[in-house]
Formats: structure tokens, C-alpha cells, sequence
């Protein structure tokens, strides 16, 4: 644990909480870029020996932030606990990302339509419902589907268009969603913090 935590903005840290005793500023720095922190610290010191390292930033951090820092301190050099450290957090800001791209994200129908429809929850629980809906005597056709801006609409005439547009949504999630899938299989793979923080998502 921090010996001193100065409003939450200088934390400060003795070497016997590491694992080695002493504080490597480059490869704690990396640790820290690679961690899940929300807020990175503006500078990262070590004192007289390295028996001793400060962390600054610009504003309190969260008592969640403290508790990844408390764990990177503590991991300091055990190579394997900060490898899991750093693939924890680039897990989070994939599954993150994966979930912005969704929620924001849109799908076009007809195809070559230029019509673009939201994927969002509420959009997704409306298509779900009108597929799972699309054979039943009491649906009434044609059901219109509105697009993401609210400028056009598509109307759908039986079940079959009902399904076409069901699965120009599940595409376009799935593709979203496996690109995901193929940083988390990449990120399993690693054995650095060099490999974890080599894997860009450029989705």
C-alpha cells in the first residue's frame, strides 16, 4: 500500500512494497501505460536509490484507479503478475471499444441503399422483436423501420424482408464483435508487455 497519499494527486510509494526492493522508473512507467488506470499520471519518479517513487497527476484519482496502482506497484518486476496486469487492461478498453462501436454503430439496408439504421439497444431490442414476432397471425405488416438520422425509413412487407433486415443488423454486430474476438485471441497469445502493447485496435 502507498505510504502517503497527498489529496490523491502525489502518491508515494517505499521500494518494500515491490517485489525486488527497488524501482526501475522505465519499465514502471511502461507498466503503467499498459495498466487499466482511467487516468495516467502526469510524471513518474524514484528517489535517493530508487528506494522510493512518486506518481503525479493533475487531478484526485478514483479509488479504483488507486487500487490498479497499489497492484502495479506491488507487481513491480514480477514479470508475470504485470503481464497479467497489462492484458487486463487492454481487455477492458477492447471490450469497451467493442461496445462504443455497437451501441454507435449502424448498418445499411437495402443494400447500396445509402439508409443507414442504429444499432443501438433500444434499436437492437426492436429488430430482435420483429424477427422473433415475424410469423405470428397478430404481427401486422408492413412494420417501417426508421433510420439512424430519422430522415428515411424502410418498410417491410412480409417475413422474409423481416428476416433480410434481421440479418444486415446480426452481420454487421457479428463483424464488429469478431474483430474483438480476434484482438482477445492475440492478446491470450502474448507473453511481453511488449506483445500486449503491441496490439492496436484500429477498428
Amino acid at each position: 500500500m502507498p505510504d502517503r497519499r497527498t489529496g490523491k494527486t502525489n502518491i508515494c510509494y517505499s521500494a518494500r512494497t515491490t517485489v525486488n526492493g527497488a524501482f526501475d522508473v522505465a519499465l514502471l512507467t511502461s507498466e503503467v501505460i499498459a495498466s487499466a488506470l482511467s487516468q495516467q499520471p502526469i510524471s513518474i519518479g524514484a528517489g535517493p536509490g530508487k528506494t522510493a517513487a512518486q506518481f503525479v497527476f493533475t487531478s484526485a484519482i478514483t479509488e479504483a484507479d488507486l487500487i490498479v496502482l497499489d497492484q502495479i506497484v506491488a507487481a513491480h518486476t514480477g514479470a508475470g503478475v504485470v503481464l497479467a496486469i497489462a492484458k487486463e487492461g487492454k481487455l477492458y478498453a477492447i471490450k469497451k471499444k467493442t461496445s462504443l462501436l455497437v451501441g454507435g454503430g449502424s448498418f445499411e439496408y437495402p443494400p447500396a441503399s445509402g439508409k443507414l439504421f442504429g444499432m443501438s439497444e433500444i434499436s437492437q431490442l426492436n429488430i430482435t422483436g420483429a424477427f422473433n414476432s415475424r410469423n405470428e397471425g397478430s404481427f401486422a405488416y408492413p412494420v417501417v423501420f426508421y433510420t439512424k438520422d430519422d430522415l428515411d425509413s424502410v418498410s417491410l412487407a412480409d417475413a422474409a424482408a423481416v428476416e433480410a433486415f434481421h440479418v444486415a443488423a446480426v452481420t454487421a454486430i457479428r463483424i464488429i464483435r469478431d474483430g474483438g474476438a480476434t484482438l482477445k485471441a492475440q492478446l491470450i497469445a502474448a507473453t511481453t508487455v511488449a506483445e500486449v502493447n503491441a496490439i492496436v485496435d484500429n477498428r
